[in-house]
């Protein structure tokens, strides 16, 4: 899947990117949402566009930061201005944000299923780190980016996977389960 992510045009990933972008800043935020999401690296989908335009709606914006030693994230706090350092596994993170806690996670992925399933890169950070804030608030929005040609049929699941409260691609917003999307809206 990732090969098939960076096989496409630089362009085409530009364009399915925004229509992306688009459908993800159709689905209404509660005032004063705390919204985490990614810097894209290896031809994930870029949401620079709905991240800055969450900023400018006055939202809390976060990116994750990688914490090693207990294999899970920490968000914290973004504005496009902010300087960035390198992170674990080549990700970029903010240098000198605050800690925050999302009430809304955008997650890139390699691979997606219909029942709400991802594929990541291997490490279980987004696992872990989803149980650990459903745990704090069952309520979390959890909302996997991906471009169309991502979908498979079936993902092998473990017991730590957590399932997506939706996906997003250039398509269409997938609403596996309705128990987890109560609150987005297609």
């Amino acid at each position: 899947m990732i090969a098939k992510r960076l096989e496409m045009a630089p362009e085409e990933r530009a364009q399915l990117s925004m229509r992306i972008c688009d459908k993800l800043l159709s689905i209404p935020l509660a005032e004063g949402s705390v919204v985490a999401g990614y810097q894209s690296m290896r031809g994930e989908v870029d949401i620079s566009h709905a991240l800055k335009s969450c900023v400018d709606k006055k939202y809390t914006v976060c990116l994750p930061s990688v914490t090693e030693s207990e294999r899970s994230l920490q968000f914290l706090s973004w504005s496009p201005e902010m300087p960035m350092k390198k992170g674990a596994h080549g990700t970029l993170e903010p240098d000198g944000g605050e800690a925050v806690t999302p009430a809304i996670l955008w997650v890139p992925l390699v691979a997606f299923d219909r029942s709400g399933h991802r594929l990541g890169y291997g490490g279980g950070y987004y696992d872990a780190t989803i149980a650990y804030l459903r745990k704090e608030n069952p309520g979390l929005q959890t909302v996997g980016i991906a471009y169309s040609l991502q979908e498979t049929q079936e993902l092998p699941v473990e017991g730590h996977d957590m399932r997506l409260s939706a996906i997003v691609t250039e398509r269409e917003i997938i609403l596996p389960d309705p128990a987890t999307s109560a609150g987005l809206g297609a």
